[in-house]
């Protein structure tokens, strides 16, 4: 990620700082949630459910686009 290498953050947000660890939210709460979705979506395939975001991606209504816009632009960071 490009932001990632102008900071002294990790992926995750972490950044050490001394003695000190320090975490920045936002970066851990993108990571964070990319991990959850995963698990959530696999997790509901073994319950036999069917995928909620391939399901969403095929309708195109609203949902699809700001999910879309999401993945593509991040809030703009």
């Amino acid at each position: 990620m490009f932001l990632a290498s102008l900071t002294p953050y990790t992926m995750w947000g972490f950044y050490g700082l001394h003695d000190m660890f320090l975490l920045e939210p936002y970066h851990f709460a993108l990571e964070a949630i990319k991990k959850l979705a995963v698990f959530v979506d696999k997790y509901l395939e073994l319950l036999r459910f069917a995928s909620f975001i391939a399901i969403a991606r095929t309708k195109g209504d609203d949902f699809t686009k700001t999910l879309s816009a999401f993945e593509e632009r991040h809030l703009g960071f």
